[in-house]
């Protein structure tokens, strides 16, 4: 197998490439958080703050590596178009002349708490 020199150093770069990236990837995965996150409600939507171990506010997240990829593709979807209704819609009503038929409400059946022996 006689390999061109071009080949065998594109190779070797990929490989080298691959473990670079992985090593990052696993570099992310193992961080811990440094504090906790406030989640604010406000009219636009879900704000996340980040605080630090005594309150402040630190950096914005950066995005996961997993999941990246899988969120800028799921912005490239095309908008979903729901089919729209054929036919009429009607309310069920009984018959002229009657009521519908309804059962009681059933009694209440309480029970009291365990007891202790």
């Amino acid at each position: 197998m006689n390999r061109r020199p071009a080949h065998t150093v594109f190779l070797l770069l990929l490989a080298l490439l691959l473990g670079l990236t992985s090593q990052s990837l696993a570099t992310a995965r193992g961080q811990t958080r440094a504090g906790e996150a406030v989640v604010i409600c406000s009219g636009d939507g879900f704000v996340t703050i980040e605080l630090d171990a005594q309150g402040n506010p630190v950096g914005p997240a950066h995005l996961c590596p997993d999941m990246v990829l899988a969120f800028f593709a799921a912005m490239d979807l095309p908008q979903v178009a729901l089919p729209q209704r054929e036919g009429r819609t009607e309310r069920a009503a009984p018959p002229p002349g009657q009521t519908a038929a309804s059962h009681s409400a059933p009694a209440a059946n309480a029970r009291a708490p365990p007891t202790t022996v």
